[in-house]
């Protein structure tokens, strides 16, 4: 048990550096602006269906 939550927090941690890491060089960038346009499109479509 104690391995598998060691491996979890190792695995979050690389998980966030690489996160950080990836906004830091704006590999992440058209990713965000990809999600930011879909949330858009989304909120257009359910206010004209009103």
């Amino acid at each position: 048990m104690t391995e598998l939550l060691t491996l979890a927090v190792i695995f979050a941690g690389l998980f966030g550096f690489g996160y950080y890491l990836g906004n830091q060089f704006g590999r992440t960038a058209h990713i965000r602006e990809d999600m930011q346009r879909a949330r858009e499109a989304n909120v257009t479509s359910r206010i004209q269906n009103n």
